[in-house]
């Protein structure tokens, strides 16, 4: 760059990028020769918004042009006769220079507005995005957060930093899994299924959270039965059944109880059969049996099944 522009070894001074906008008054850079003033502090535009000018400011020292003739300074020397051919090389090296800091400036501003939204969010937005991969809606609109985020001069930082936090908060990460929250106790307290869920483990998760749903069955039954035979001890339409979720006193209330029959024949059925209930957790990953929206379409039922029975009418539920 500097070969091109013969004067560039008799440029001395400062153009210096802040981190915060600088005052109106010292805005852009200002332009002295033989330590006065000839130009008054100016941009040299560059393509882009305002808002890099707001973190600009420097001096230089180009005595130079009080050598060119005729005079390119002006009377009241404020400012320098731009269209003057000798002026032409000065004006181009100084837009150069204004673009170099310009292209620091953006990837600055780019690198610190992520780790402040990665901050705030407490999670990456590439990790935000991948979380809701299968909701294209909501990707839709971090892809459209990370544009502004990859291009500082569509908008200020702290502006980026609520538009963040508000399309956070109506889509956070694993959003599609929000109703992780209100599933049942004995679901997302458990270890084991919590843990494999967020790891993406889904199949084991399930298959955890439907083994469980069996031991609890026989727990209150006392029963040494397993599977579809246990459900079918344990809920009946009328009388004769083991747990009686309701009082059976009419249609409806006997519904419920063969609705808790038959959903939990159902569920107990697709996790025991030849398809999944046989086949190694290796080959369910590498085919694809299962993926989250699965696992929590399972999760949501048992969540509905244990609900269930914890408002049993008999047996009595322990009281502490």
């Amino acid at each position: 760059m500097g070969e091109e522009f013969d004067f560039v070894k008799d440029i001395k001074g400062k153009i210096i990028l802040f981190d915060k906008p600088v005052r109106s008054d010292i805005r852009g850079v200002t332009l002295f020769s033989r330590r006065k003033l000839v130009n008054l502090a100016e941009f040299f535009p560059v393509q882009g918004s305002s808002y890099f000018y707001q973190y600009l400011s420097g001096w230089l020292e180009v005595d130079f042009v009080d050598d060119f003739v005729p005079d390119v300074i002006s009377t009241n020397r404020s400012s320098l006769n731009w269209n003057d051919e000798k002026l032409t090389e000065l004006k181009r090296f100084l837009k150069r220079v204004i673009s170099l800091i310009h292209g620091e400036w953006r990837e600055r501003k780019k690198k610190k507005t992520e780790e402040t939204v990665n901050r705030r969010l407490g999670v990456s937005v590439t990790e935000w995005k991948e979380s809701n991969k299968n909701n294209p809606t909501i990707t839709k609109n971090i892809e459209k957060l990370s544009s502004v985020l990859d291009d500082p001069e569509k908008t200020e930082s702290d502006c980026v930093e609520k538009f963040a936090d508000m399309i956070y908060e109506l889509a956070p990460k694993y959003a599609d899994f929000i109703l992780w929250k209100n599933l049942n106790a004995r679901i997302t307290g458990n270890g084991y299924i919590r843990e494999h869920f967020f790891e993406g483990k889904y199949l084991e998760a399930a298959r955890e959270a439907v083994q469980i749903y069996n031991e609890e069955i026989q727990d209150i039954t006392s029963s040494t039965e397993d599977g579809c035979k246990l459900m079918d001890l344990a809920f009946k339409y009328a009388s004769g059944s083991l747990i009686d979720i309701t009082d059976k006193s009419n249609p409806s209330e006997q519904n419920i109880d063969l609705g808790q029959q038959y959903l939990s024949k159902g569920v107990i059925t697709g996790f025991r059969n030849p398809g999944l209930g046989h086949t190694s957790i290796t080959k369910g990953l590498q085919v694809k049996y299962f993926d989250e929206k699965n696992c929590l379409d399972i999760l949501s039922l048992l969540s509905y099944l244990f609900d269930r029975i914890d408002h049993r009418k008999r047996p009595p539920i322990a009281t502490k």
